[in-house]
């Protein structure tokens, strides 16, 4: 309505964290990024999807659904998960597991994340957690920006090291029933006079019969803390497992 509404020329972003182009179609109602350009008035992309998928038009955006999903670069939209929020991993469109989040929130100096996963009929047993990390501030014998399985170094027994993150010791004393597995983790840094950004790539996997482990699903989350002091928490969300991570995964005994 005239009079009622309000624009900063200092800050550019609007819907999703897109950058506005006002100069195009006025204010609010074009933006960019790396690989679109967009019109939010009818939910369209002005190119082809670099990314086409074969069930719906290359001019689409946001699967059709910008509530649900979010896509930064204009590429691939995702869905972020929030505290509450049900995963179902499913596998030939039948849900065999699903994971709960139980709490995932930013912290003074980080994130807070909490997990539980549910098998339904995936069959894998010993079911275990498998994170590994990126940051420019590592801990323990990590390099600054190459990933490292979590912990580091590893809490095992000295010549068994494996790349879970519970050892054996604290699987047992956790007393899971068969099917069901939690994770817990706190990551934080301190305040440095540069942004601290920390990843973490986390899978859950179990054996299968023939008593290999293999992962069901793998999520990434993560943090940045600023010099100031001030926390984002990233987006929870599904990824496809990097190199390092499958290696960590084929190591597993």
């Amino acid at each position: 309505m005239p009079g009622r509404s309000f624009s900063s020329q200092n800050y550019r972003y609007g819907n999703g964290g897109q950058e506005k182009v006002d100069e195009i179609s006025g204010s609010g109602n074009h933006y960019t990024a790396t690989y679109w350009e967009y019109d939010p008035r009818i939910g369209r992309r002005w190119n082809i999807d670099p990314k086409p998928v074969a069930w719906e038009s290359g001019y689409a955006a946001f699967r059709n659904n910008p509530i649900l999903y979010v896509d930064p670069n204009g590429d691939f939209p995702f869905k972020s998960y929030e505290k509450g929020d049900k995963i179902k991993v499913k596998r030939w469109f039948r849900t065999v597991a699903v994971i709960e989040v139980v709490d995932y929130r930013k912290t003074a100096r980080g994130v807070y994340i909490e997990l539980k996963y549910t098998d339904k009929k995936s069959g894998k047993t010993d079911l275990r957690w498998i994170q590994s990390i990126r940051t420019n501030e590592p801990l323990g014998t990590g390099k600054p920006n190459k990933p490292y399985n979590d912990p580091n170094p590893s809490d095992d027994p000295s010549g068994a090291d494996k790349p879970f993150y519970y050892t054996d010791a604290e699987v047992s004393a956790k007393g899971e029933p068969a099917g069901e597995s939690t994770f817990r983790d706190g990551p934080k840094r301190i305040v440095k006079p540069k942004t601290v950004k920390w990843k973490g790539e986390l899978s859950i996997v179990g054996k299968d019969s023939k008593g290999n482990y293999k992962a069901d699903e793998t999520l990434k989350y993560g943090f940045k803390l600023k010099k100031d002091g001030t926390v984002k928490a990233l987006k929870l969300r599904k990824k496809g497992r990097s190199l390092f991570q499958r290696k960590s995964i084929k190591s597993a005994k």
